[in-house]
């Protein structure tokens, strides 16, 4: 659920209250957040040549800017920087809180990770949608899920509740596209971004967060969680927009349009079928990481579990990581899911007059 970028090659998860306050945590460096929001309120100013195909990606009726953030901020509940630590500040709410059993996706077995790059090419991390881990996490063992930052919490009760954290490389764009922090080229590749993470707050059941595939052998980011196995994904989505926005730029000069033109083929061709040798049918990897949560909530409040639980959430990992070895080494294809980006659970509905008046008056209030 995170969006890499390879610096080697150039085409290469704000608060959803009832009042739609658009909320950075704390720790968010104060330039970061006067760059977002600089961007964001830009977005909701323009006006785009419309396009029905972007329209009914994210199931809306216009593409202007401030339709396309609304979608956007109500898909977010925080922006959280780069160094936000989720072990300690996750707990959980109600542990009866799902159904038996519950439905969620399959999550691929990650081969690569930010990084590990070889030679001088480096994939970077941009930003991560945490809101819908954790609630695929929570979803896995019955339950509710809060996160606190800046001593409140959010209870995850849908992918919708979106956190999202700064990456490495979402400011970094001078390694990345070659272009300044300010200039429009950097401020459309920060708000594609935003776009892109935000589709990982959709979906439900077996399509929820709308998680990455591996990109397969040969790919620019093979072995990276880095691709898309559906037409409408974070990938694509935030291509279609970019591609609405090239279309529209006045600001543009001819250099960053072609830039741009490159960034909308890198994310293109993020949309692949996956390799079956990489893929984890099974949907092992999500319980080895929800039953290590749970381990680590133990360890976390001395007395919250007892000596059988822990022994049962032990044996869980060691079967899971068993089953998921023998699915690895049989090389099982894995079907492409249908991707249905209705949401599930319980979140709020932000509406475009409340997101107009959220970013007008964080806006004002940066210096």
């Amino acid at each position: 659920m995170k969006k890499m970028f390879l610096s080697a090659v150039m085409f290469a998860m704000l608060a959803h209250t009832a009042h739609a306050e658009l909320k950075f945590a704390n720790a968010v460096p104060a330039e970061q957040k006067k760059m977002l929001t600089r961007d964001m309120y830009y977005l909701a100013n323009q006006s785009y040549v419309q396009d029905p195909t972007l329209m009914q990606m994210m199931g809306i009726n216009s593409n202007d800017g401030l339709t396309v953030l609304s979608w956007v901020d109500n898909r977010m509940s925080r922006i959280v920087s780069d160094d936000f630590d989720l072990s300690s500040s996750v707990s959980i709410v109600n542990p009866n809180y799902f159904p038996d059993p519950p439905e969620t996706p399959v999550l691929p077995t990650v081969v690569k990770s930010p990084g590990s790059g070889g030679g001088t090419s480096t994939v970077k991390t941009v930003m991560s949608n945490l809101g819908g881990a954790i609630y695929l996490i929570g979803k896995m063992q019955h339950a509710m899920l809060g996160v606190t930052i800046d001593g409140n919490r959010i209870d995850v009760t849908s992918p919708r509740m979106g956190i999202f954290k700064v990456g490495e490389g979402l400011f970094d764009t001078m390694t990345l596209i070659k272009s300044p922090a300010d200039s429009i080229l950097s401020r459309y590749f920060r708000l594609s971004t935003l776009i892109h993470e935000a589709r990982h707050s959709d979906g439900r059941g077996a399509t929820a967060g709308f998680l990455h595939a591996i990109c397969p052998s040969g790919h620019r980011y093979e072995g990276y969680a880095a691709c898309d196995a559906s037409a409408n994904g974070p990938y694509t989505i935030e291509a279609q927009f970019l591609k609405v926005a090239s279309q529209s730029c006045k600001e543009c000069q001819p250099g960053e349009s072609e830039m741009l033109n490159k960034m909308i083929a890198d994310s293109f061709s993020r949309t692949i079928a996956p390799a079956p040798e990489s893929v984890d049918t099974t949907g092992d990897s999500v319980i080895i990481s929800s039953y290590q949560l749970l381990l680590d909530l133990c360890k976390k409040t001395p007395g919250s579990c007892t000596d059988d639980e822990i022994k049962k959430y032990q044996s869980e990992i060691a079967t899971a990581q068993a089953e998921l070895n023998a699915s690895q080494a049989g090389g099982i294809p894995q079907k492409v899911p249908t991707w249905d980006a209705t949401p599930e659970g319980q979140y709020p509905t932000i509406t475009r007059d409340q997101t107009w008046s959220s970013i007008y008056y964080l806006n004002a209030g940066i210096k």
